[in-house]
């Protein structure tokens, strides 16, 4: 069966573009970017708007819900090779990677360590509800490796937030 392993892969895709495009609110349907596969993808249309809702993979997740959708998957545990321990090494203990449902400090009074929220949202990151969530640093509706809306070139990412 020579194109067996095709139609996971345009499934995948479709399924993909589709999160994209409720991501970004266009339902219409349309051919959007698929970042998974590298390619564009075609979506014949679905509900209306709903930009609380994402499908990835396959799943609707709500991202409003922040880290226990993403973590039902990437715990390392189910979905092999998606582990969200980004910093194996981190000094941040056990969890290896940033923490997330934290309040952002920087809506603290006297955190100057931290950008004003203002300042991160310009850079293209996004709180939820004064908290930083995975959806803080990793945005669906981009077609870049790992939907990260600034680069980690220079620590550019780290550095939106992170004054020190």
């Amino acid at each position: 069966m020579k194109h067996a392993r095709t139609i996971p892969i345009l499934i995948t895709a479709v399924l993909m573009a589709a999160g994209c495009a409720l991501y970004n609110g266009d339902m219409s349907g349309g051919v959007y970017f698929d970042s998974s596969v590298g390619k564009e993808a075609y979506w014949s249309g679905a509900p209306a708007r709903n930009s609380e809702v994402a499908v990835h993979f396959g799943e609707t997740l709500h991202t409003e819900s922040g880290a226990p959708a993403c973590l039902s998957c990437h715990d390392g545990t189910i979905a092999k090779g998606v582990n969200y321990q980004l910093f194996k090494s981190s000094s941040m203990g056990s969890l290896g990677s940033h923490p997330t449902e934290v309040p952002y400090p920087a809506e603290w009074s006297g955190h100057t360590d931290f950008a004003p929220s203002a300042d991160i949202t310009l850079a293209g990151l996004r709180l939820l509800d004064g908290r930083v969530t995975c959806t803080t640093c990793h945005n669906l509706s981009l077609p870049v490796k790992y939907y990260l809306p600034v680069t980690m070139t220079g620590s550019a990412l780290c550095l939106a937030c992170h004054r020190k």
